[in-house]
C-alpha cells in the first residue's frame, strides 16, 4: 500500500454551477497496486465552498509518488463517499486540467482580456437596442457551450465510475450536468437497480429487480435476465436457513452479479461456517442485517467474522440485541474500518415499542470509550420512541444539577460547528426530508476529556414523508428545531466524535 502524507495540499475548485446551497469540496488520496483497479481510501480533507456541485481533484499515490486524480464530486447530502478510479496520466497534465476557477479560465490571459472587451461592446450594443432581452440568452448559451467543454475533459472511464458510486442524490443532479457526466448520469437514472432474492433449503425462487428511481419492480425471469448486469447497484440475499446448500446457491448468485455490492440479511438464528468464509472472501460487502437472535453458537461464528475486520457496517433488529449480540456490536464499534450500527424495529411490527435498552448499554460503552467510538454513527430506525427515551435520560444524568433545571442538556450546535463536523467526519453524508437541527451532547465530568455526540433526527411525520418524498435535505443549525419530535421520529441519528 502506498505511503499517505500527512500534510493537507490545497483544494483547487473548478467551474461552478451556481446553485445557493454549501457543500464541501473534498481531497481524496488513494493507494493502488500495479495491474489492479482497486482504490484504497486515504486521507480526506475538505474546504468549503458556497456551491452544491464543484469540481475537485486529489492524488493517487503509488509507492508514495503522486500519480493524479481528478473529477466531479456532488456532495448534496449524498451518502456516500467515493471511491475514485483516476487514469494513469503525469500529475502535471492533471493540475493543468483541474486547475480551473472558473469555466472562462481555459483561455489565455489575452484571449480573456479579447473577450471581456467584446463582451463590454456588445452589452453596450445590445443595451441600446430593442434586440437587449436576447443578451441573458446568448450568455447562457456560451456558458453552456464552455460548461460542455469542460467537463468532457475528464475521461469518460473516470465519470462512468464516479456515476457507478453516486447514491439517488447524487445521479439526480448528476444528470443535469453537460458532457459525460450528465449523459452517464442519465442513463444511470433510466437503468440502475437492486436485485433481492430470497434463499431457502438450496433455492432461491422468488428473485425479483427494484429500481432505484423508477419505483418498478421485474418479477419475470425474462425481464431479470434481461438487466445488464453493470446496471445492478446491489444484490440483497435474504438467508432463511444455515444449510451448506443455501450457503453454495447464495455463492452462485454472487457470482452472477461480479459488480454488485453484497448485503446478506439473516432470518434464522443460527450461521454456519461455510457463510462465514463466504463472507470473508467478498470485496464489496455492503452489510450484514440480523433480524432473530442468534444461538451461541452462531454468536461465536460471527465473532470470527467481526474479527477479521471485514464489516462496516451492521444492522440488527432491537430483539437480536441480546446477550452475546450486544458484544459483537461493542467490538465492531471500536474497529477503525466500522462506520455505521443501525437498530430496527421488527418488521412483523414496524411501530411496536421496545424499551431501546440496547441504546443505553451503547451510550454506557460510549462514555468509557469514546476515543476508538470517535467518527462512529449509532442510527435507529422505525419508532425510535424508546430509544430516544433512553438518549434523553443519559445526558440528564450526565448534567450538573444545576444546569438541569436551566436547560435541555441537548444544545444547538451553531452553523460552524456544523461545517466543522461536515468537513472533519463527513457528517451531512446522511439526509433527511426534514430534518432537524443537530443538536450536541458534552460529557464535561471528566477534566481534560473532550467527548461528545452529535444528535439529528427526522421531523417528517407520516403525511409530509409522502408529499415531501424525493426532497431530501442534511441536518445543521437551520433545521427544525423542536426535541419533543425525538420521540416520534421513525429515524434517529448518534453520531461519536
Amino acid at each position: 500500500m502506498a505511503n499517505r502524507e500527512a500534510r493537507k495540499p490545497p483544494v483547487v475548485a473548478g467551474e461552478i454551477l451556481c446553485v445557493p446551497n454549501s457543500c464541501y469540496v473534498q481531497y481524496f488520496t488513494y493507494a493502488f497496486t500495479e495491474g489492479k483497479r482497486d482504490f484504497v481510501h486515504g486521507e480526506r480533507w475538505s474546504g468549503q465552498y458556497k456551491n452544491e456541485r464543484c469540481w475537485v481533484w486529489g492524488e493517487a499515490v503509488k509507492d508514495g509518488v503522486a500519480c493524479g486524480l481528478y473529477g466531479v464530486l456532488l456532495d448534496g447530502g449524498d451518502k456516500r463517499d467515493g471511491l475514485l478510479r483516476a487514469p494513469k496520466v503525469p500529475h502535471q497534465a492533471l493540475l493543468r486540467q483541474a486547475c480551473l476557477s472558473t469555466v472562462y479560465s481555459f483561455a489565455e490571459p489575452w484571449t480573456r482580456l479579447i473577450s471581456a472587451f467584446c463582451a463590454l461592446i456588445t452589452h453596450f450594443i445590445f443595451t441600446l437596442l430593442i434586440l437587449a432581452p436576447l443578451q441573458p440568452l446568448q450568455s447562457l448559451s456560451i456558458h453552456v457551450q464552455r460548461q460542455s467543454l469542460v467537463m468532457n475533459q475528464v475521461p469518460r472511464a473516470f465519470c462512468e465510475h464516479v456515476c457507478d458510486l453516486l447514491y439517488i442524490n447524487g445521479i439526480r443532479g448528476a444528470k443535469e450536468l453537460s458532457g459525460y457526466y450528465g449523459r452517464i448520469a442519465r442513463t444511470r437514472f433510466c437503468h440502475d437497480c437492486d436485485y433481492e432474492v430470497d434463499v431457502e433449503d438450496g433455492s432461491s425462487p422468488e428473485g425479483y429487480f427494484y429500481a432505484d428511481y423508477s419505483a418498478d419492480v421485474v418479477h419475470e425471469c425474462e425481464g431479470i435476465e434481461a438487466v445488464p448486469k453493470k446496471h445492478v447497484r446491489s444484490v440483497v440475499i435474504s438467508m432463511f436457513d444455515a444449510k451448506d446448500k443455501s450457503v453454495a446457491e447464495s455463492m452462485k448468485i454472487v457470482r452472477r452479479f461480479p459488480y454488485s455490492s453484497y448485503c446478506f440479511v439473516v432470518h434464522c438464528s443460527s450461521i454456519n461456517k461455510a457463510w462465514v468464509d463466504h463472507m470473508r472472501s467478498l470485496k464489496r460487502l455492503n452489510h450484514v442485517e440480523i433480524t432473530e437472535k442468534l444461538n451461541d453458537d452462531a454468536l461465536l461464528l460471527l465473532g470470527t467474522l467481526v474479527t477479521c475486520r471485514k464489516l462496516s457496517r451492521l444492522i440488527m433488529f432491537a430483539e437480536a440485541c441480546e446477550g452475546g449480540s450486544m458484544e459483537i456490536m461493542k467490538s465492531l464499534l471500536c474497529q477503525d474500518q466500522f462506520t455505521e450500527l443501525r437498530i430496527w424495529n421488527n418488521f412483523e411490527d414496524l411501530w411496536k415499542d421496545w424499551d431501546g435498552a440496547a441504546v443505553r448499554k451503547l451510550l454506557r460503552f460510549w462514555s468509557k470509550n469514546s476515543e476508538k467510538l470517535r467518527g462512529k454513527n449509532l442510527i435507529l430506525e422505525m419508532n425510535c420512541k424508546g430509544g430516544a427515551e433512553q438518549l434523553e435520560k443519559f445526558v440528564r444524568r450526565r448534567t450538573s444539577s444545576s444546569k438541569k433545571a436551566l436547560q435541555h442538556p441537548l444544545k444547538v450546535c451553531s452553523k460552524e460547528e456544523c461545517d466543522l463536523i461536515n468537513k472533519e467526519y463527513h457528517h451531512n453524508h446522511i439526509t433527511f426530508l426534514k430534518p432537524s437541527c443537530v443538536y450536541k451532547f458534552e460529557d464535561t465530568r471528566k477534566r481534560g476529556a473532550q467527548r461528545r455526540f452529535y444528535v439529528s433526527f427526522e421531523c417528517a411525520n407520516e403525511k409530509e414523508l409522502e408529499t415531501l418524498r424525493q426532497q431530501y435535505h442534511v441536518a445543521g443549525h437551520g433545521g427544525h428545531n423542536d426535541l419533543s419530535l425525538m420521540r416520534k421520529t421513525d429515524f434517529l441519528r448518534i453520531f461519536f466524535a
